[in-house]
């Protein structure tokens, strides 16, 4: 291996849980065909349209400040690792056997996902704390340099950048030759894919680190103010806006005409997507920083106080939690009946989603911040460490 990057040898196996409409490309944070259904675009790792790849099916990626991992989806056994410094890396994209993840020193990488090499590096003028959104062979990704950065696929030249005027955590969705952002301004942005010309922008308050939902032509995005907003994809105007007693930090997810999301006020929030009235709320012992996910009628989602939680979709009661030993920050990524988190314990978690019972943990070396992605052949988890945090999430203030 080059690059820092060394080989392990181990079983595969695993997950993909989001889908996009190109059927060639795989973008950050889509939610379709597979197990985990959404609705539209939310904080998820990718799927590519119409099933998932024998690559992405099989593998999780987590990154993190040492380093991106490679695990396999069977047993958390380690694949492979590609370190280089100290700066953290957010949650990876997988296309084509290619992982896309970009990192606080300010670059956007693009790393062989079967051997763990480095294909190419673009710098962007700013740190990257936004997870990149890959669609018709184009990378799409934020940076504190205050612009959104388009980028090729195949060899990392830049294509267009567009300046939001602030600084941008937030992760991109593309839909429908759109690309969705938020900024540090409290501003969401509606920008031309192709060319970078923006469409329009609506001022809806507080910072905004979390990536948009977008489906059946309303844009849902959460802020740093506590707001949940819901704007049209065809104007930028506002429908409604829903209240919660804490900053969102968490990414949304939309299904079967209900908006869930998780709040700093130790909640986990379900509002009628028509218009934004609230249809419960969960309580946890914990800050909710993680994304939830939506799958056959159950959300899951991590909580600080240590949880992993499964409640139900209609009522808001709970079916199950998985203890671990520290706050989980991560998003659950869900496939084929198991769950995949990381903790703040070192380890990445796989759990049965039935019943809530350990498949298997596996012990990263530091606590798991960012969300990792499935992908890869044969069922690999990459993953980042130490401090990952999950899929298409911002960095919480810890």
């Amino acid at each position: 291996m080059t690059d820092g990057s060394s080989r392990f040898t181990s079983d595969r196996r695993a997950r993909g849980a989001a889908s996009w409409s190109d059927g060639s490309d795989w973008a950050a944070g889509t939610a379709e065909n597979v197990e985990v259904t959404a609705g539209g675009l939310v904080g998820r790792p990718p799927v590519q349209n119409g099933g998932v790849s024998e690559f992405v099916r099989n593998h999780r990626v987590i990154g993190g400040r040492s380093g991106l991992y490679a695990v396999s989806a069977t047993d958390g056994g380690e694949m492979w690792t590609y370190s280089v410094g100290n700066d953290e890396f957010t949650s990876p994209a997988v296309v084509n056997e290619t992982v896309f993840v970009g990192r606080q020193d300010g670059n956007l990488y693009a790393i062989d996902a079967l051997e763990g090499t480095r294909k190419w590096l673009y710098s962007a003028g700013g740190s990257i704390q936004s997870s990149p959104a890959v669609v018709g062979g184009t990378v799409y990704v934020g940076s504190n340099d205050g612009k959104l950065h388009a980028v090729s696929a195949a060899d990392g030249s830049v294509l267009w950048t567009y300046s939001t005027g602030n600084i941008v955590k937030s992760s991109p969705a593309v839909v429908d030759g759109v690309v969705y952002i938020g900024d540090h301004g409290g501003e969401i942005h509606a920008i031309h894919a192709d060319d970078g010309t923006g469409k329009w922008t609506h001022t809806i308050g507080g910072s905004i680190y979390s990536l948009p939902a977008v489906v059946d032509g309303m844009v849902y995005v959460g802020t740093y103010n506590g707001t949940l907003g819901a704007i049209r994809v065809a104007d930028g105007v506002e429908e409604w806006t829903y209240g919660t007693g804490g900053g969102i930090f968490s990414s949304v997810a939309v299904a079967d005409g209900s908006v869930y999301v998780g709040s700093m006020d130790d909640r986990l929030h379900a509002v009628d997507a028509s218009d934004g009235s609230r249809e419960w709320a969960f309580s946890t012992g914990g800050v909710v920083y993680s994304s939830p996910a939506v799958v056959n009628g159950t959300v899951f989602v991590g909580s600080n106080d240590g949880n992993l939680y499964a409640v139900d979709s209609v009522t808001g009661s709970e079916q199950w939690r998985y203890a671990t030993e520290d706050p989980v920050k991560s998003s659950p990524a869900v496939v084929d009946g198991t769950v995949y988190i990381g903790g703040f314990d070192q380890n990445l978690h796989a759990v049965n989603a039935v019943d809530g019972s350990a498949v298997w943990a596996s012990r990263v070396g530091s606590g798991i911040s960012y969300s990792s992605t499935i992908g890869g052949a044969d069922g690999w988890c990459f993953t980042n460490r130490p401090g990952v945090i999950g899929n298409t999430e911002p960095l919480a203030p810890f």
